[in-house]
């Protein structure tokens, strides 16, 4: 009991020094939630499992497709894919370091159900059991996932092969499959890029999440001034719209998987056009699949068609309420550096005019939103905020 009111005390503080750094009204408010006696090494070793990019972006060949094949189109001024019937509810990952699935199979839904009008939960389980070059509860790639999904030609509905949060013995060949995709692609490192994937789809995304742990449904869009603002990332979440605040500050909508009690009802906002070279994500990609280049405006028009898978720095996200607002970021270090995977699920703007995408996690409905985050968009960062449009796939079905 001791020890757990010495690391309470220790995330207070930094609560307290975090939210002292606030430039703006607009800026994110971090708060207690589920983590809030958790010390950061155990929310790091749990929930933030640190995605290396290899040189070549870590994009397989075999089955992904140049960023120059991706449709262009003008994104509206807003998205919420939740809200076009493209996003499932927030799971909960739970114990298991699996955000990488559950970012993979969100973006398998979204342009599943984009393409056929029908929404269907997809099984993270599977991918977890079955994608041996991924290494399930310990760390995955989202287009690994993909690319196991592609040579499976399809992967199985959540209700036939259901989340145990550990990995098991791989059953794909006894559960028909629910859903197929083609190839995959990746989003260029850009905000623009991430903006135009997203209005197209739910896009997965990389992000460093270290602010995520005090992220509250009061926190509001997430600045990422916490972030270090580089490639550097350790969770995957998905991008599912973008929008703007009423106070002016562009922001992602982005799904997390640590549940609904976390965050905005399991949602982050993350903020958008910042400037920063990766802003919210440094790696993004759509389901064939593709990725999204890195910038907000390629993820903000990725978007616009699709929900998008995303990797990012969600250090933050451990003190993400559903009070917490829009992530703004200001405590990622804005590299490409990421520790998590979610999904983009569309993007709109708040009563206060600031842009922010809608991000759909898995670590439950007791997490942010209702399981959602929204972080701040078109911010002008060059990965957007938390390097969120650094790394951004998604998955293409034709």
């Amino acid at each position: 009991m001791a020890k757990k009111f010495v690391i309470f005390t220790s995330n207070l503080n930094y609560i307290i020094e975090s939210n002292a750094m606030r430039n703006s009204p607009s800026s994110h408010i971090l708060g207690l939630n589920k983590f809030f006696d958790w010390s950061p090494e155990e929310f790091k070793e749990t929930y933030l499992n640190h995605q290396v990019m290899p040189t070549n972006g870590g994009i397989p060949t075999d089955n992904s497709i140049e960023e120059n094949d991706i449709p262009y189109i003008e994104p509206p001024s807003s998205l919420n894919w939740w809200k076009k019937g493209a996003v499932s509810a927030v799971k909960n990952q739970g114990t298991c370091g699996c955000c990488w699935a559950f970012s993979a199979v969100g973006g398998i839904e979204g342009i599943n159900a984009i393409a056929t009008k029908k929404l269907i939960t997809l099984s993270a389980q599977e991918l977890v059991d079955c994608d041996t070059a991924s290494d399930g509860c310990t760390n995955g790639r989202e287009t690994n996932g993909w690319n196991w999904v592609i040579k499976n030609g399809g992967i199985a509905s959540e209700a036939a092969y259901p989340y145990k949060a550990e990995k098991g013995i791989c059953q794909a060949s006894k559960i028909a499959n629910s859903a197929t995709i083609s190839s995959f692609a990746k989003v260029a490192q850009s905000e623009d890029a991430l903006w135009r994937a997203t209005a197209t789809q739910p896009i997965s995304v990389n992000v460093d999440a270290r602010d995520f742990q005090h992220y509250t449904k009061d926190t509001g869009i997430l600045d990422g001034r916490n972030c270090k603002n580089t490639t550097d990332t350790n969770h995957a979440v998905l991008i599912v719209g973008y929008d703007r605040s009423k106070a002016g500050v562009d922001y992602w909508i982005v799904k997390n998987s640590w549940g609904q009690d976390w965050g905005k009802k399991g949602y982050i906002w993350i903020k958008r056009n910042t400037g920063l070279p990766y802003g919210i994500a440094n790696s993004a990609t759509i389901s064939s699949f593709a990725k999204v280049a890195q910038s907000e405006d390629a993820l903000w028009r990725a978007t616009a068609t699709q929900p998008i898978s995303v990797n990012v720095d969600a250090r933050d996200f451990q003190h993400y309420t559903k009070d917490t607002g829009i992530l703004d970021g200001r405590n990622c270090k804005n590299t490409t550096d990421t520790n998590h995977a979610v999904l983009i699920v569309g993007y709109d703007r708040s009563k206060a005019g600031v842009d922010y995408w809608i991000v759909k996690n898995s670590w439950g409905q007791d997490w942010g939103k209702k399981g959602y985050i929204w972080i701040k968009r078109n911010t002008g960062l060059p990965y957007g905020v938390c390097a969120i449009n650094a790394w951004a796939y998604y998955p293409i079905k034709k």
